[in-house]
């Protein structure tokens, strides 16, 4: 069997940039650093908070060798980015990346003694950084424990911390994540089939190319590609619309372990969307969230819409930072909402009903929508909570066909109202209201 990648390799690979311009952009940040290597990627060190951005004047920057890393590191070379002399230090081991914990929101009348003097009041640490607010609460300050455990337990602990009736959330440092992709399918029953044509009976077309596979391969892990072969006749092929390296994914489904990072995992979630590859569209999905912002979803959910994507992972941000992004909930497409409102995070809001009012009144969504919420609150058992709904578009299709067709009423079932007597007074009393 193949071995797993090293996340410590990709790691080696990877430097972390300090002292960065305060309007950086990042490929003002590509550009420098590809002087010396092939770089890979550029990851902004960054986090937002009640609609405020915060950038922490690093980044990460990962190149395909360690060359580059041993030539900048081992000569001490001086590297500038825009007017700024930047400081370029190791991610490996690199108590800075894994030793702190970023204080968001820090108010406009506490200075850095104050903030210093607070902080020690609950664990023993350094201020790093400390950026006092501008505007509106805008600051932020970086503090590093002595060692990671004390981080971890801190970050843990301490969700928000409140000083001067300021309250400030408490985050771990932007991490150089990357996640490693292991398919459950056995390297040794499968591998093999790449070598004989006759298993070659599946193509996936992408980029104006052919990539031929196994159809008991793709089958297996590929919702979309057992639709295809279970039709009569059976269909042995797929159009792949996303751009990029689609070997890749041919990689996967054979059962080869391939590193999923902030360069790759946009594509390839887009190709997991289009094959149905459920695990993957989790594990891409878990990487693409985190380069989510409050300001990117938005557009990103419309891009993946408009391409008949799966926008589950931007579902899931937009349900974890609702108090942020809640008044431009109207903006979404409807399909996206009706998933949204089923999201546990939202069921569990104590203003559910309230968040969606100007959703209704815009017509976004119906009342019908957010029926299984109006149900749970209802005395009633699940199963008159499900007669309702059923009278509900019963009496809906009623109306319409009265409208249309006169001499077609449609009737409803009268010995299902009659297993629960004290349905039809809960319907009245509905129908009460929506009248008024």
């Amino acid at each position: 069997m193949a071995e797993n990648p090293d996340p410590g390799r990709y790691l080696r690979t990877m430097i972390l940039v300090e002292n960065l311009p305060p309007k950086v952009k990042k490929n003002e940040i590509f550009e420098c650093f590809s002087r010396y290597g092939n770089v890979m990627m550029v990851k902004i060190c960054s986090d937002h908070f009640r609609n405020n951005n915060f950038f922490f004047r690093r980044a990460y920057v990962r190149f395909d060798t360690t060359n580059p890393i041993k030539s900048i590191i081992g000569h001490d070379l001086d590297i500038s980015v825009g007017s700024y002399f930047v400081e370029v230090s190791l991610v490996h081991n690199n108590p800075f990346v894994y030793q702190t914990a970023c204080i968001l929101g820090i108010g406009n009348d506490i200075d850095r003694d104050c903030f210093n003097s607070f902080i020690q009041q609950y664990v023993s640490c350094s201020v790093i950084d400390f950026s006092p607010s501008k505007s509106h609460d805008d600051g932020f300050a970086i503090i590093q424990f002595k060692d990671i455990e004390i981080s971890k337990s801190f970050i843990a602990s301490a969700n928000s911390l409140t000083l001067n009736g300021c309250m400030m959330k408490v985050k771990a440092f932007p991490q150089p994540t990357s996640r490693f992709f292991v398919s459950e399918l056995s390297l040794n029953n499968f591998q093999t089939l790449r070598k004989y044509p006759k298993y070659r009976d599946f193509v996936f077309k992408a980029n104006k190319k052919e990539y031929s596979c196994s159809s008991i391969v793709a089958s297996l892990s590929c919702s979309t590609v057992r639709q295809l072969l279970t039709q009569k006749p059976p269909v042995k092929s797929i159009t792949i619309n996303a751009i990029g390296n689609f070997q890749v994914i041919i990689d996967i489904l054979y059962g080869v372990s391939v590193q999923i990072d902030t360069e790759n995992c946009e594509y390839i979630y887009e190709c997991a969307s289009e094959i149905g590859h459920a695990k993957l569209i989790r594990e891409a999905g878990k990487m693409c969230y985190e380069l989510l912002t409050c300001e990117s979803v938005f557009t990103k959910i419309s891009k993946m819409v408009s391409r008949n994507i799966d926008p589950s992972y931007a579902i899931e941000f937009i349900a974890m930072h609702l108090p942020e992004l809640q008044n431009r909930l109207i903006t979404l497409p409807t399909v996206v909402l009706n998933q949204l409102i089923q999201h546990p995070a939202i069921n569990d809001h104590d203003n559910y009903l309230s968040i969606f009012d100007e959703l209704i009144t815009h017509g976004k969504i119906s009342i019908s929508n957010i029926r299984h919420r109006k149900n749970s609150l209802l005395p009633l058992s699940k199963a008159k909570c499900f007669v309702i709904n059923d009278l509900e578009l019963a009496i809906q299709s009623q109306r319409k066909r009265e409208d249309t067709v006169n001499d077609l009423p449609v009737e409803i079932d009268h010995v299902l109202l009659e297993s629960f007597e004290d349905v039809e007074l809960v319907r009245d009393e509905e129908l009460d209201q929506n009248d008024e």
